[in-house]
């Protein structure tokens, strides 16, 4: 029976003896990790004591970006914390009950403090680059885009990747080590003027 690279790279990734991802896996791991919770594995296990305050307060917000907070309630009562509570807040910025003193803790603030930052300073930078006809004009969110973009999909998409490519991991691997290389050069080259 011929198999082709496709096959080859499936069969590689579904197989549990494989050093890749399966499904298999997944799956066996999926269910341990499920099987230990509803054991209710013991405090013990964990390597550090728990927290001093007991009680941490969540900025609450409907926006679902923020929905992997309400996912950790469980993680974090079993870090020590008896008692969670939702702040609500009538304006999208989470940030500022945080500010005020409300709030702990919100997964909100970190954009609402780096994006002026990064954007606003890279923003000069472009500017400056293309004034200097070093780089052609370019606006930093597309900037960024392109940048993570590129340096992201290859492994985002890797089961795709090496079917497409015909890569075994070990392939890919060096493919992604010479990607460091020659990647800083393609993405200047395609900003020069």
């Amino acid at each position: 029976m011929h198999l082709t690279q496709k096959d080859k790279a499936v069969a590689e990734r579904t197989d549990p003896t494989s050093s890749g991802f399966s499904r298999r896996t997944f799956i066996a791991n999926a269910s341990a990790l499920s099987a230990a919770s509803l054991l209710g594995v013991s405090r013990p296990l964990a390597a550090e004591p728990p927290p001093e305050v007991k009680k941490i307060r969540l900025v609450h917000t409907t926006a679902i970006c923020l929905s992997p907070q309400y996912i950790a309630e469980e993680l974090l009562r079993l870090e020590g914390f008896s008692t969670i509570e939702y702040v609500d807040t009538p304006v999208a910025k989470g940030l500022t009950l945080v500010e005020a003193g409300r709030a702990d803790m919100t997964m909100g603030a970190a954009p609402d403090v780096v994006r002026p930052r990064l954007f606003g300073k890279l923003a000069e930078q472009l500017d400056a680059a293309a004034r200097e006809g070093i780089l052609r004009p370019i606006s930093p969110q597309a900037f960024v885009l392109n940048l993570v973009s590129m340096v992201v999909y290859p492994f985002a998409a890797r089961p795709f990747v090496m079917a497409v490519m015909g890569l075994d991991d070990a392939r890919f691997t060096a493919m992604m080590q010479q990607r460091k290389t020659e990647l800083p050069e393609f993405f200047l080259a395609a900003l020069r003027p």
